[in-house]
């Protein structure tokens, strides 16, 4: 099977009442998988090999880059769904990102939209303005909980 594209990827942010997508998103990364692990090696580990057991799981991080448009909602310093407005408030929100997958279906038809939820906080919103280039935008939003994975 060939590889899927992943143009059509959506970032979304849960207002209280709606998915509210995010605007201009560019290049999307994450959310992880990680898993911490502690050292357990004791004089009877065999042959004297480390032994190491999992601790706790992290979601890590997603990041991306946005098309900055000042006017835009999702870009707002100073009213609520804004990135930047939502990093100086420090408060965790609700965020999925739809995957796009033809073929995901959980057995009805026609296929369903497949997505990864999360709550993260907002930690950086650095907006940038090159000489010779666009105004843009670099995000990131840190994991704070499980990832779920919906349809």
């Amino acid at each position: 099977m060939a590889g899927l594209s992943s143009f059509g990827a959506i970032l979304e942010w849960y207002d209280g009442t709606n998915w509210v997508a995010v605007g201009e998103v560019k290049d999307l990364e994450g959310p992880s998988i990680e898993v911490g692990t502690e050292e357990a090696t004791s004089h009877g580990s065999p042959n004297a090999w480390e032994e190491y057991v999992p601790t706790t799981i992290n979601g890590g991080e997603v990041t991306f880059t946005v098309n900055y448009i000042p006017s835009s909602a999702s870009h707002a310093w100073n009213a609520a769904g804004g990135l930047p407005y939502m990093a100086i408030q420090r408060q965790p929100q609700q965020f999925r990102i739809r995957f796009p997958d033809p073929n995901w279906n959980d057995g009805g038809t026609p296929p369903n939209d497949y997505y990864l939820q999360f709550q993260a906080l907002v930690t950086a919103f650095s907006p940038k303005a090159p000489v010779k280039g666009v105004l843009e935008a670099d995000v990131t939003l840190k994991v704070t909980g499980p990832v779920t994975e919906t349809i």
